[in-house]
């Protein structure tokens, strides 16, 4: 799975969309990682909160409104690759490899949970 999201993130560049979809496009994708165990908790919540307002210097209000935007987005979606080509397009390969550690953070401790 972290293979086909770093493909997409990695691929030639497009033009950039006239607004910053950024955030939106981070938060959906966390909260895509976040989903594929069938469960978004309140743990995983909290950690996608801190990195989206850490990351995008966010006030807490304007996180709470990108997850539950995001929390739509993911429901109505039946890919990833709009989402995707959003980051890839917009940011640096710095840019890139920060939002790859970010979904680490989201899906380590799953995975650590899910291994026991």
């Amino acid at each position: 799975m972290l293979a086909r999201i770093r493909s997409l993130l990695f691929t030639p560049e497009a033009p950039l969309p006239d607004a910053d979809p950024l955030p939106a496009a981070a938060a959906a994708l966390l909260i895509e990682a976040a989903v594929m165990d069938g469960d978004f908790d309140a743990d995983e919540r909290a950690v996608i909160a801190d990195l989206l307002g850490r990351r995008f210097d966010l006030e807490p209000g304007e996180v709470a409104t990108l997850i539950e935007d995001g929390e739509r987005a993911v429901a109505q979606s039946v890919e990833l690759y709009g989402t995707t080509r959003v980051l890839k397009d917009g940011l640096d390969h710095q840019g890139r490899l920060e939002v790859m550690e970010m979904l680490w953070q989201v899906v380590w401790p799953m995975a650590k949970m899910h291994s026991r």
